[in-house]
């Protein structure tokens, strides 16, 4: 169970759900090393602006298809594993598990909302990580569709929120209509997935193919994305932007530290161990760096996409060195 633990020798072996074995190896250097790969994503989408290839307004239609295409596919390509009883069971307990941070996450954020005057794209960016445009594409390179399966618990939860409290806290609407949840089709990819799999409706190969093919887009795109936007903004201006240094530092460090302070006070993974390798999972979820949703959400609404665009370039930079090392911490305490 030493996921991140760089002393281990290379080839030892951990067992996860169901008795499967991964190799420990130096995985929290692969894992930075995948989040170096994703910011040249961020750079490919700022030069193909600078060179002329497209326009920097380009972007929001880039990120419809993100949001309204690309991702479901991916979603639901996560639930085409074998569903046995006790992958049901951890399915629900990471399920369960995001629920709660992401309510600890709003009630905190609002309270700290007026003594920090945070704006609504700083909110969200607190409150919202990076789930799926970048950890699960993470999750699939480093431990395969599996896992992608638990993150899928997260990300179910991320988009329950995003697409009420975070819709209304981006566009400044006072009022949501619940209902909007269920017409979202991430959230229809993630119920028709476990559905398909309960029922154990078998997807023909080439409609399996063409959405697997269409879910791998999500993360390169997303990082682009992102930086085809960013092809505008005064980048020195960035890196002086005070504010984008403190939200950084709430989403990266004291936001995993709370749901890992829950999560030892509770003694929760003590008294069952064997959700602990699939929690894990949220737990990198949740650790990541500002949502791209929210930052796509922020162009889609014209709602100061330039400072939700910096604040999660910024926050992605410093996820090379924080997001191993929460993980790390994690490792230690439960596995």
């Amino acid at each position: 169970a030493g996921f991140f633990d760089l002393c281990y020798d290379s080839h030892q072996e951990i067992k996860g759900v169901e008795g499967m074995s991964l190799s420990t190896g130096l995985i929290g250097v692969t894992l930075a090393g995948k989040l170096a790969s994703m910011m040249l994503y961020l750079l490919v989408g700022f030069i193909i602006v600078k060179a002329g290839v497209i326009k920097a307004s380009d972007s929001k239609t880039l990120s419809s298809l993100v949001v309204w295409v690309f991702q479901p596919a991916m979603l639901f390509d996560a639930f085409q594993i074998d569903l046995t009883a006790e992958r049901r069971a951890t399915f629900f307990v990471c399920l369960g598990f995001s629920f709660l941070v992401y309510i600890v996450w709003i009630l905190l954020s609002r309270l700290l909302r007026a003594p920090l005057k945070l704006s609504p794209i700083e909110e969200a960016s607190l409150v919202y990580s990076n789930t799926g445009n970048l950890v699960l594409p993470l999750v699939s390179m480093i431990l395969g569709q599996e896992y992608v399966f638990y993150g899928c618990a997260a990300q179910l939860a991320f988009h329950v929120f995003i697409w009420t409290h975070g819709c209304s806290l981006i566009r400044g609407a006072r009022s949501f209509r619940p209902a909007q949840i269920l017409k979202n089709t991430n959230v229809i990819a993630v119920l028709l997935g476990l559905l398909f799999t309960i029922l154990h409706i078998p997807v023909p190969d080439i409609i399996a193919t063409s959405i697997s093919g269409l879910g791998q887009v999500v993360g390169p795109l997303s990082m682009m994305v992102i930086g085809i936007a960013l092809a505008e903004a005064d980048l020195p201006g960035i890196f002086r932007m005070k504010r984008a240094y403190l939200i950084s530092f709430g989403r990266l460090i004291v936001y995993p530290l709370i749901i890992i302070g829950i999560l030892y006070i509770s003694r929760f993974l003590r008294i069952y161990p064997e959700f602990s390798m699939a929690l894990m999972v949220p737990v990198m979820s949740f650790a990541a760096p500002p949502a791209s949703m929210v930052s796509q959400l922020a162009i889609i609404y014209d709602r100061h996409p330039i400072e939700a665009s910096s604040i999660n370039l910024m926050g992605t930079l410093f996820s090379l060195i924080t997001m191993p090392l929460i993980i790390q911490l994690y490792q230690l305490l439960f596995l």
